[in-house]
Parts: structure tokens; C-alpha cells; sequence
């Protein structure tokens, strides 16, 4: 289908490109959480998916944000660039309509920031069923 590794070379170019990213945790708040992440660039048919290790659901949610943004970093990617996620959290804290106040995620809110501010990438929130139905979790 002409998608590259992470999906951000396609043979298919737009003027608009979309990301539709989740991030979980199997286990959340226990000694064996397994934090991962998701992603999906729509109109693309695969669907991306990360392991990030012993992470709670809120870092996860932080973490595939992170990894959305150095690809597109990476990619040079020109389009205009939106990104939906279902997590108010991320989505209020990284656009600073919130103040992030845990230790764990402050480092992840100011990198995710930082990139937004130098790849002037919109941040959304959209309802869980957008995402369910983007990524399939």
C-alpha cells in the first residue's frame, strides 16, 4: 500500500493529515503494568502499535504522543497535522489549558510541548468512540 515503517512515507499524499492516537496500560497501578500505545494515520489501513514497558495508562497516553511527534519530526513531514486523542489529560495539559502537576509526567508534558511548538501540530480531543474505531482499543 506504499506505507512506510510508521506510516508517515505514503504513496497517497494530502493536504491534511490526521492521527488518531491512544494510549493503555494492562494493569495500571499494579506491580506489572505493561504500559502501550497506538496509532493510526487516517486513510491509511495499518494501524501502529508500541510497547512502552512498565508505564502507568497516563504516561502511555504522554509516551505515544511523544513518539506520533518524532516521527512526524523525523519525516519532515509538511502537511498540516492534526492530532486526536481521547485522553483530556494529555490533550489540556500539552495544549496548557491544564497545569501537569505529577512528577512522572511533567518531563513528558514539556517534550511534548516543545515539539508541537516546532512542528506546529494541533491537539484534539475526541470522544473514545473515535478512537475505538481508529485504533481498536
Amino acid at each position: 500500500m506504499g506505507i512506510h515503517t510508521d506510516g508517515f512515507h505514503t504513496k497517497y499524499r494530502v493536504s491534511k493529515m490526521i492521527i488518531y492516537c491512544d494510549g493503555g496500560c494492562l494493569g495500571n497501578g499494579s506491580d506489572k503494568q505493561d504500559g502501550y500505545g497506538s496509532y493510526r494515520i487516517e486513510g491509511t489501513p495499518t494501524i501502529y502499535r508500541h510497547t512502552f514497558g512498565n508505564v502507568t495508562n497516563n504516561q502511555a497516553e504522554y509516551m505515544i504522543l511523544r513518539h506520533v511527534l518524532k516521527q512526524l519530526q523525523k519525516h519532515r513531514v509538511k502537511q498540516e497535522v492534526t492530532i486526536r486523542m481521547d485522553s483530556q489529560l494529555a490533550v489540556k495539559t500539552v495544549n496548557g489549558e491544564w497545569v501537569g502537576r505529577n512528577q512522572k509526567l511533567v518531563p513528558l508534558i514539556g517534550e511534548c510541548q516543545s515539539l508541537m511548538l516546532a512542528l506546529h501540530v494541533k491537539l484534539e480531543w475526541v470522544p473514545r468512540e473515535s478512537i475505538v474505531a481508529q485504533v481498536n482499543h
